[in-house]
């Protein structure tokens, strides 16, 4: 009997699965991707475009006139595993960006200087009555000036305790945490893993563009906070409105000991200077990007000093020191990895010369189109493009190749193309299980139809901001270039 019931336990999960559940993690799915583009060599035709560097810039673009065919390429089954090794050398530069960014990420919250910022929000009669706008706005500033996304996983049990101890339900929880950094990632105004790697790619200054980028980042605020505000006083009214209203998260509910000691945390004088140093960090980024034209290797400087300079502060050993390195690296080197692999199927495309010959023919059906019509395409094509490949630096180092020649030939800046980009990968991630709400989901135990159901509404709205500033963006030459 007992065989019997496990047999049908076994069967039941099996029936339970989800669909999505079953798609493979993205590494698996870039490595597929390596193979489908090995295989392309040996099906398309291998062409050039001339190549031309504009001495006003220095940049190089493609004569959209000089399209020619050459000889095919093709690459062997051995050049499939070499393009991995090549690809994780090649992405070094940004890779080592990656870690260092994430090692001073890290070193900040080890010093338990966010958990005090909670704590005071939570404390303040005053603050405590605007959580929602608050942590909404810090969660969209972390998501755009260093990339918070995978770091908040770890917080969304928090505010959904916080939130339920608000007489709020778990979807504002993960509204105010989660869908924040969303959002902050998606207008991503120094975000390394997606902004960088773009720009890199594009040959344009490290962050450069950033007014316009601000500016839609309030255009996305408003109706967020609105939106989310709205659906949390509606619910406080009355339960029975609650999407998620006949779920158990009793597990989230803080105890009498997490209260107490909510309310009890007070903000050292370390850790405000931590803080201090951490914000110091991101203002020296931005402005050394745009006044003194940053690259990796001055931003990644920047990152590694602000590290430092916070653990001397909050009186880390240096074994302390570099413990939290090593932590800091292997949480992140998922990412590494992806950056890696994508780098790698660009390397096939390249030295097979058919990577061109992908820009040519996406280029054929576009360019009669006006460049606003094709900068929304872009838009479109990378909301889409989320749900298979899911990681913004895996679409960042795929894409941004082909994205960057299309853009010249559509008469679109390149900044235009990264605004596309960061657009269409950011949201999107609150759009599909695939992306980072499948995750986020899965912490909170909400179904997807559930979430669907709250934030498509919201989606529509931001969705229509993104395609306003696209606009705004072809209108204005949106650059430098």
């Amino acid at each position: 009997m007992e065989n019997i019931e496990t047999i049908t336990n076994i069967n039941n999960n099996i029936v339970k699965k989800k669909w999505y559940d079953r798609i493979p993690s993205t590494v698996v799915f870039l490595f597929f991707t390596l193979i489908i583009g090995a295989i392309a060599t040996y099906l398309i035709p291998a062409g050039k475009f001339v190549r031309v560097v504009d001495e006003k810039t220095g940049v190089t673009k493609i004569d959209p006139n000089s399209f020619h065919y050459v000889d095919s390429a093709p690459v062997g089954f051995l050049d499939i595993f070499k393009s991995i090794y090549t690809g994780l050398v090649e992405g070094g530069g940004i890779i080592f960006l990656v870690f260092l960014g994430y090692f001073w990420v890290y070193t900040m919250l080890k010093t338990g200087a966010f958990n005090a910022v909670i704590g005071k929000i939570i404390n303040n009669s005053k603050l405590r009555s605007l959580y929602i706008p608050i942590f909404i706005i810090l969660f969209t500033l972390a998501g755009s000036t260093y990339g918070e996304l995978t770091a908040s996983y770890g917080l969304i049990p928090l505010f959904i305790g916080l939130a339920m101890m608000m007489r709020h339900d778990a979807i504002i929880g993960i509204a105010i945490c989660g869908m924040a950094c969303a959002i902050g990632s998606a207008v991503a105004t120094s975000n390394p893993y997606t902004t960088a790697l773009a720009q890199n790619i594009a040959e344009l200054p490290m962050y450069s563009g950033q007014g316009l980028k601000w500016l839609s980042m309030v255009a996305f605020l408003i109706p967020t906070i609105w939106y989310t505000t709205r659906y949390a006083n509606k619910i406080k009214n009355d339960t029975s409105q609650s999407l998620v209203n006949d779920l158990d998260f009793t597990s989230f509910k803080f105890n009498e000991a997490e209260i107490n000691n909510l309310q009890d945390s007070k903000m050292t004088l370390t850790q405000k200077v931590v803080l201090g140093v951490f914000l110091l960090s991101i203002v020296a980024i931005v402005a050394g990007s745009v006044l003194w034209k940053f690259g990796l290797t001055e931003v990644a400087m920047v990152y590694l000093m602000g590290a430092l300079v916070m653990s001397f502060v909050a009186r880390f050993s240096a074994d302390q020191i570099a413990e939290n390195f090593c932590k800091a690296c292997s949480e992140i080197m998922m990412v590494v990895i992806l950056i890696g692999l994508a780098r790698s199927v660009l390397i096939i495309l390249t030295n097979a010369d058919i990577i061109d010959s992908i820009v040519y023919g996406l280029y054929q059906p576009i360019k009669d189109l006006p460049p606003w019509a094709s900068a929304q395409g872009m838009l479109v094509m990378q909301t889409l493009l989320n749900f298979v490949i899911p990681s913004g630096t895996g679409q960042a180092v795929t894409v941004m190749p082909i994205m960057v020649p299309l853009a010249d030939l559509s008469e679109v800046t390149r900044q235009t193309a990264v605004m596309a980009f960061t657009y269409g990968e950011g949201f999107s991630n609150l759009l599909y299980p695939t992306a980072h709400i499948g995750i986020m989901l899965g912490i909170a135990k909400i179904p997807f139809g559930r979430w669907f159901k709250f934030f498509m509404p919201l989606f529509g709205i931001l969705f229509v901001i993104q395609m306003i500033f696209v606009l705004i963006a072809v209108i204005t030459n949106y650059g430098p270039f």
